[in-house]
């Protein structure tokens, strides 16, 4: 795959995207420090990794989108069968690395993911209702894998079947429905998880994302839409900065306990801050910014960001384990972040080498269009 900027393509999913890729590595980096690196004001501006699984989600909503459009497009005599072989490809990219993490946690007895094998399983760790989910240890960040495969579930028949001139409205009514959740339940005070870390909480960022796939799948270039999503990005940029200096100021906590409706304006605006660098990326920018989220070094972390997300909260919970039992000599955060992060880009890389880049081979067997 290439690793330079070249010209954005006219629709979406047609050519490789190098520079998704380093939005990538940002949304990594930033899930990174919030969980690893110990420097609490580093933490609080990306909001202990928060702004991280935003980025992602409005790269998901929008290369997801971009794909089914395509699927749509091209497949209208066999929407079914081209659906079918779109699960099967995200299957074969999710999965494997996703339950043989598990698998080895089950082996080793690791208590967080026996007690809750189940809902591990099934990604329904975030789905209210069902037993709590409190003690989670190196599998809490895994909700963010649950909101994308119950999105997988609907999103895909949502596109391919609903006609066109009515998806942009399914999207924006999507949208102002999750704003109108969060906003709902934050008033009323209802938990964090419930608010932030259900589907519908995050279906904002999502449908953000499709809606910038839909508009870049109907102009491309010859139209005005994505420079309209590139100037709502700079205004909201500057707006996520300014209220990231209040949450400084205020000194908010990661649960926002008390202002949880500052917390929803903040990741509303966020997530339209990212769609417009998304809409930044695609559109084949030679400048600085383009050039740095194409550098060969951002397009490799990129490329191994699933495995970096998948792995990197279990280095720590390992260090520890070995401290416990005196293999190794421990004595700062420092010591463990570091460790941590090494560990878990070397538990990355092969991965990618041994286990996922061989699996994806299998994607050709199952053609739908690009897959990122």
């Amino acid at each position: 795959m290439p690793e330079t900027i070249a010209p954005a393509p006219a629709t979406p999913g047609e050519s490789y995207y190098p520079q998704l890729d380093g939005l990538r590595a940002l949304a990594v980096t930033a899930v990174f420090i919030g969980h690893l690196i110990p420097l609490a004001r580093l933490q609080q501006i990306v909001g202990w990794g928060d702004m991280g699984v935003v980025l992602f989600f409005c790269l998901s909503g929008f290369l997801i989108t971009g794909i089914l459009l395509r699927i749509e497009r091209a497949g209208e005599r066999d929407g079914f069968g081209a659906i079918r072989s779109f699960y099967i490809r995200r299957a074969l990219r999710i999965f494997p690395i996703y339950y043989l993490t598990i698998a080895i946690a089950v082996l080793v007895a690791y208590e967080p993911v026996t007690s809750h094998l189940l809902r591990l399983a099934t990604y329904t760790l975030n789905v209210p209702g069902l037993p709590p989910t409190n003690n989670l240890g190196a599998v809490s960040h895994f909700w963010s894998l649950s909101v994308e495969e119950q999105f997988y579930l609907f999103w895909p028949v949502m596109v391919v079947f609903v006609p066109r001139p009515r998806l942009r409205s399914v999207i924006l009514l999507l949208v102002f429905l999750s704003l109108t959740y969060k906003l709902t339940l934050a008033v009323v005070g209802a938990p964090y998880k419930l608010v932030f870390a259900s589907l519908w909480g995050c279906l904002d960022s999502l449908g953000l994302g499709a809606w910038l796939a839909l508009t870049w799948h109907e102009s491309g270039r010859r139209a005005g839409g994505m420079d309209r999503f590139v100037t709502a990005g700079r205004f909201f940029g500057i707006l996520w900065v300014l209220l990231t200096t209040v949450r400084l100021v205020l000194n908010l906590d990661a649960n926002y306990q008390g202002y949880l409706w500052f917390g929803v304006v903040y990741f509303a605006v966020a997530a339209a801050a990212f769609t417009g660098l998304i809409a930044f990326a695609v559109g084949g920018t030679q400048g600085p910014v383009g050039r740095f989220l194409g550098h060969p070094l951002m397009v490799r972390i990129g490329r191994i960001s699933y495995g970096l997300y998948v792995y990197h909260f279990f280095m720590r919970y390992i260090l520890l384990w070995l401290v416990s039992r005196q293999y190794i000599h421990l004595t700062s955060q420092w010591q463990y972040g570091g460790l941590s992060v090494g560990l878990s880009v070397l538990t990355a890389v092969l991965s990618w080498r041994f286990i996922e880049r061989p699996i994806l081979g299998l994607k050709r067997y199952f053609p739908v269009g690009i897959t990122p």
